[in-house]
């Protein structure tokens, strides 16, 4: 058998569970103690000299973050944490499964332009802020870094490079 390569656009979080466990015990930490303290925090790309990314790029992250709304927690991925993380409490449970991403007030997204390569292409940084309620915003961590990630290892057209401007 064949595997079937998802296409350059696909959305790298096709789920609420597309985390890690420490998300998901984090997230019934912070909802328990501190259910209303707000924070912020931003992307740092670590690589910035020597990665950047085109408008295209940014724009697919854009897309992908805004594509989070529609994920919800489904009967049966529930019925699995159930069985399988018994330490999750029910109240939790309840939480996860009303849970909603908002991106539109919680996510700053921005294309920071640094140069134009020798074909017109522009190439910059991306500028990524998180602000919110910390038991909702804590959420967006694992599935921007993923999309960030995809793009880096993407086999579409460029949109992200690990050279630097010459």
């Amino acid at each position: 058998p064949s595997a079937v390569k998802d296409a350059p656009d696909t959305a790298p979080i096709r789920s609420i569970l597309d985390t890690d466990l420490y998300k998901l015990t984090m997230q019934q930490a912070v909802l328990r103690h501190y259910p209303n303290a707000r924070v912020a925090y931003k992307f740092t790309n670590r690589s910035a000299s020597s990665m950047k990314f085109t408008r295209a790029a940014i724009e697919r992250i854009r897309t992908h973050v805004h594509s989070l709304v529609d994920l919800t927690l489904t009967t049966a991925e529930r019925s699995w944490l159930e069985r399988t993380c018994p330490y999750l409490r029910p109240d939790y449970l309840d939480y996860l499964a009303e849970f909603r991403f908002d991106p539109s007030t919680q996510v700053e997204i921005k294309f920071v332009p640094s140069y134009t390569d020798a074909q017109g292409c522009e190439w910059g940084d991306l500028g990524l802020r998180v602000q919110g309620v910390w038991a909702e915003v804590i959420f967006y961590e694992v599935p921007l870094m993923a999309m960030t990630s995809s793009l880096t290892s993407s086999s579409a057209a460029p949109t992200a490079t690990s050279t630097s401007a010459a």
